[in-house]
């Protein structure tokens, strides 16, 4: 990236990205068609390693320069020429979003796509690409519809619209390459047909997974507001109605979610002579809600009883 800058003319010479460059180049072409060449007896793990760092590096500098674009939109209302080079971190993120674009072409789209559909394959496009698409979606939708309640029922904290939401600009430009990056891996799976397998499965629990998590962020912010309520602190550091929009906003986006992958998978469970029961992505997947459930459990129960202690026993251990 440090030496594509150089090479566009928007950034100094830099005598160690340039050697890097050129040194490290040949090595690579080398080794992989070394690859190429025997890899019939040689793994495929870098491929998908490749196609994770060029996705993260597309997905991260695109997303900043669409930050970008969409801070210029709003605050001129024209249109954005990004090539025009006044803004050198501009030139960064379009660099950084060319390399990653071109990795993640070579490794996935010229690779990925024609190496055999294994377990390696598929953990690729569910574990990365989808889960990674949708928790970005999730993040940057809340963020965003937060913003929105906010402004119309809640506290913004300024009286300039502009300025309130160019704040939030940064969880748009976040729904905008999560949907990308999880529409696109979803297609990759393919349309559900025949046999539901441990693929289409391990896609229904992920997306159950993260809706739960994310209602249950709401459901602790929820319970917080009213706490809050009822024992007002003395530094609280939010008001009451933007508590209760945020639970508001994590429940909106987390149930659904959660309640369509959940009653999907119940509905193959209740059909005649079917193997979801016994699935072992179904119970890993209810295995892990009940253990990050009981730790999370232990550990409040451990700081609730540190603060009933604290507060009935004085320094020192003597009672108050």
């Amino acid at each position: 990236i440090i030496a594509g800058r150089w090479l566009v003319g928007e950034g100094d010479f830099n005598e160690m990205a340039l050697a890097s460059l050129l040194v490290w180049s040949p090595i690579w072409v080398g080794h992989w068609l070394l690859w190429r060449t025997y890899r019939r007896d040689v793994a495929n793990l870098h491929v998908y390693i490749g196609a994770t760092a060029g996705l993260g590096t597309m997905a991260g500098f695109g997303g900043a320069l669409l930050v970008e674009i969409l801070s210029r939109l709003l605050d001129s209302g024209t249109s954005l020429e990004v090539g025009r080079g006044v803004d050198p971190d501009v030139s960064t993120w379009v660099v950084g979003f060319a390399v990653g674009a071109a990795i993640f072409d070579w490794h996935w789209i010229y690779a990925g796509m024609r190496e055999e559909r294994d377990t390696l394959w598929h953990a690729y496009v569910v574990l990365i690409g989808v889960l990674g698409g949708l928790i970005t979606l999730v993040t940057g939708a809340g963020v965003t519809l937060f913003a929105i309640l906010q402004w119309w029922f809640g506290d913004p904290g300024t009286n300039s619209a502009v300025r309130h939401f160019e704040d939030f600009i940064p969880a748009l430009a976040a729904v905008i390459v999560g949907a990308g990056v999880w529409f696109y891996h979803r297609r990759v799976l393919g349309p559900v047909t025949g046999p539901r397998t441990e693929v289409q499965r391990a896609y229904d629990y992920v997306v159950a997974a993260v809706g739960l998590v994310t209602a249950a962020v709401g459901v602790v912010i929820l319970v917080i507001g009213f706490l809050e309520a009822v024992f007002p602190p003395a530094d609280s550091m939010a008001s009451e109605g933007n508590i209760l929009l945020g639970a508001i906003t994590t429940l909106a986006v987390g149930a659904p979610l959660w309640a369509q992958a959940w009653m999907r998978a119940n509905r193959f469970l209740r059909m005649p002579a079917s193997s979801e029961a016994a699935s072992p992505t179904r119970r890993s997947y209810l295995l892990g809600i009940i253990g990050v459930g009981g730790i999370v459990a232990a550990v409040s129960l451990i700081v609730l009883l540190i603060t009933i202690f604290n507060s009935v026993l004085g320094e020192g251990g003597e009672l108050r």
